[in-house]
């Protein structure tokens, strides 16, 4: 409860005088000290006086008039008498009220922030108990609680509404139950004579425990066992729909036995299987016709009731011919034809005998020309791996005799290529008549070797026919035995240009000069141009005037040669022609032997 305003310090020092009526003890309400007069003086001045009254100061004599002084007090102790008379009976209800109320009157506090302050009341009739404490905050009760008593059972509630929880506890004589809130949160355990419940729920999901006489239930998303050990009664039975476990060991099965007959495991891992056996027992895996099985003889793998996987001692069968291995050879056969489905699975369309079929044979008694590829028709009697893939169509690695890839001559469209990203191949049997060999490629093409031998004899040479090259570079000796030509597009079409030959190996430049004023020209040769032939033998040098004039070769240098006319500035050509190095002394060399050798090692 709040304590009362007290007097200010300048309102004591000018209090002179108090009212005859002593009333510094009286209570009014559930106020102490709530009535206080005080005559208020300053000597000569204006008395007034005031009275405290459910915590207001009440001025008695506004004017000094006795009058209005005398109907104020008779006021005020009218409403001490009232205050008194309930302050009597609320003793009387219930002394414990009174130290609750003390109590609260003590820890209240009142200042110009806020106000914070507890009450609480008890309420007793006949049969009945209530005892209520609320604790307040800006007149905003933020705490509350409460005991209901009666013959009948007892109900206990506390409240924080700042932290938001609630907690409740209901007692009967059958029942008992405590509740816990907090948010969305709430736990409930209740208790009858015949069973223990307690639940924990938060939105929709909810945990619970439930005991009965024979009975008990657990329900949760997920139970967590964390102990040592996990023991079972010997009498106790277990009935689990789906469990993982993991690890188990068959070992520790010590009784009882496991009837392949009866015994059914869905969605087992046989990773975990540690120890132990299983005997005779069947496992089967998927539809009725088709499955995958195991028994005591054989493993099958069963589509359609036709094929069979490592089922009479064949690894794959069908009714029919398509074979995966048997105890003489391995194939992969669809014996002349077959349909892809779009499962991936292969359709057999052809009958018994065809291709496509790979086979290796140990035995060698595949004949790959065979048209049907069939066994014992002239094999090579060899160990053989050999694949067909149409009439006349295969390829075949022979032990001891390499490895074949055969063509289709009746097929253009029948060749063997090897190819790179569309840009690089080789393909044999191009063509419009299959007989082309055709090599492409965006970058160079190498044949390299001690020579290149073309494979065709005319009695002399060899001959390549047609040859386009789009650039040749000879490292040795080239010989032409006709024309040798530049070809030079023209507006008549492409013509040749022949080329000035000699006897021996001259190389010639061309350039213009004119003598001086005293008739003498010094013209220079190209150090390029000189480091292709030999200038320190004779070489020649042949001028010609562009005008009137004698005009001659004066001398001859190895960097230079000196021209003269006999008149100045005389404009001339010249042309200079001088042996190539290394090449000085050949002259009309004989090229038979050459010649003979090639058609020798053709």
């Amino acid at each position: 409860m709040p304590k009362n305003n007290q007097l200010s310090d300048e309102t004591k020092s000018n209090s002179t005088d108090t009212s005859s009526t002593d009333a510094s003890s009286a209570v009014i309400g559930n106020h102490e000290n709530a009535v206080v007069p005080h005559k208020i003086s300053n000597h000569d001045k204006l008395v007034q006086t005031m009275v405290m009254v459910d915590g207001e100061w009440i001025n008695l004599n506004d004017t000094n008039d006795q009058a209005n002084m005398k109907e104020d007090m008779h006021k005020v102790n009218k409403k001490v008498v009232e205050a008194q008379k309930g302050i009597v009976e609320a003793k009387n209800s219930a002394e414990s009220a009174v130290k609750y109320a003390d109590s609260a009157v003590s820890a209240s506090k009142v200042n110009s922030d806020a106000i914070v302050a507890q009450s609480s009341a008890i309420d007793q009739k006949a049969g009945t108990l209530n005892e209520l404490i609320t604790k307040l905050s800006n007149n905003t009760a933020t705490q509350f609680q409460s005991i209901t008593a009666s013959i009948d059972g007892l109900q206990t509630n506390v409240t924080n509404y700042q932290n938001d929880t609630i907690s409740k506890y209901t007692q009967l004589s059958d029942l008992m139950q405590s509740k816990v809130n907090k948010g969305e949160l709430e736990s409930v355990r209740t208790q009858l004579a015949s069973s223990i419940n307690e639940r924990i729920q938060k939105g929709n999901l909810i945990t619970q425990f439930n005991l009965e006489a024979g009975r008990t239930l657990i329900q949760s998303n997920k139970i967590y066992f964390d102990a040592d050990s996990f023991v079972m009664s010997p009498n106790s039975k277990a009935f689990i729909p789906s469990a993982y476990i993991t690890n188990i060991n068959a070992d520790k099965i010590t009784t009882g036995t496991l009837d392949a007959a009866k015994f059914t495991v869905k969605n087992f891992s046989a990773d975990n299987i540690v120890g132990g056996t299983l005997s005779e027992v069947v496992v089967k895996t998927g539809d009725n016709d088709r499955y995958f099985q195991t028994s005591k003889d054989n493993i099958y793998w069963v589509r359609n009731g036709s094929m069979s996987l490592i089922g009479n001692d064949t690894y794959l069968n069908s009714s029919n011919g398509l074979n995966i291995a048997d105890e003489k050879n391995i194939q992969l056969t669809t014996w002349g034809g077959a349909t892809v489905n779009k499962d991936g699975s292969i359709t057999n369309t052809s009958g018994n005998i065809g291709h496509p079929k790979i086979v290796i044979d140990r035995e060698g008694k595949y004949n790959p020309d065979d048209p049907y590829g069939t066994a014992f028709s002239g094999g090579p009697g060899d160990s053989e791996i050999t694949q067909w893939v149409g009439n006349k169509e295969y390829t075949a690695l022979f032990y001891g005799k390499g490895f074949t890839v055969h063509l289709n001559d009746g097929n253009n469209n029948s060749k063997f290529s090897i190819q790179k990203d569309n840009k690089v191949g080789v393909y044999v049997g191009d063509g419009d008549d299959g007989s082309e060999i055709r090599i492409t490629g965006s970058g160079p093409i190498k044949l390299q070797g001690k020579y290149l031998d073309d494979g065709f004899d005319d009695g002399m040479t060899h001959t390549f026919g047609n040859v386009q090259v789009d650039n040749l570079h000879v490292r040795k000796w080239l010989g032409v035995d006709q024309s040798k030509n530049a070809i030079v597009k023209t507006s008549q079409g492409p013509v040749t240009i022949n080329a000035y030959e000699t006897a021996e190996y001259y190389f010639g430049d061309i350039g213009e000069g004119q003598t001086g004023a005293d008739g003498i020209a010094y013209i220079g040769i190209e150090k390029l141009f000189n480091e292709t032939v030999n200038t320190t033998i004779p070489y020649h040098v042949f001028v010609t005037a562009y005008g009137p004039g004698i005009i001659w070769v004066d001398q001859r240098e190895h960097n230079r040669f000196v021209v003269k006319s006999d008149q100045p500035n005389l404009k001339f050509s010249w042309e200079i022609k001088a042996k190539r190095k290394g090449y000085e002394q050949t002259r009309l060399q004989n090229v038979n032997d050459k010649l003979n050798h090639m058609a020798a090692t053709s």
